[in-house]
């Protein structure tokens, strides 16, 4: 099975929205963001606006993003954040997530400093 087929599987399992907490997701982002980039000196950063802004999608968004090394958060407006490793395809990635999700693709960049990628996610994110 390839990395796509692995995803789309791996979503069947994401559990249903009211078991669980949202609020377990919605950690400090620039803390995630600063993590993140100790163990990917270079990564990307793709924001998604699950469809209706519903919690469900987001949901199946972490549900993927997990088994590659990707970290997934929920903006405080219903965006979903998504780190993905340097060495991932952004392109790729971003475009099956938003797929599998129902999802809307609001920006995709890629950033080699934590501070410059939490900066330009609070603008394009409109926080």
């Amino acid at each position: 099975m390839g990395l796509l087929g692995k995803a789309n599987a791996k979503s069947d399992s994401v559990p249903a929205e009211d078991s669980v907490d949202i609020r377990a997701f919605s950690i400090d982002i620039q803390a995630l963001i600063d993590r993140f980039h100790l163990k990917n000196h270079l990564f990307h950063c793709v924001l998604l606006r699950p469809e209706n802004g519903d919690r469900k999608g987001f949901m199946e968004i972490a549900g993927m993003a997990g088994t590659y090394g990707i970290e997934c958060s929920c903006l405080p407006n219903g965006n979903c954040l998504m780190l993905l490793p340097g060495t991932l395809d952004i392109e790729l990635f971003s475009h099956r997530f938003a797929k599998s999700s129902g999802s809307t693709i609001i920006s995709q960049f890629s950033a080699d400093s934590s501070s410059l990628a939490y900066k330009k996610i609070v603008v394009i994110n409109g926080e």
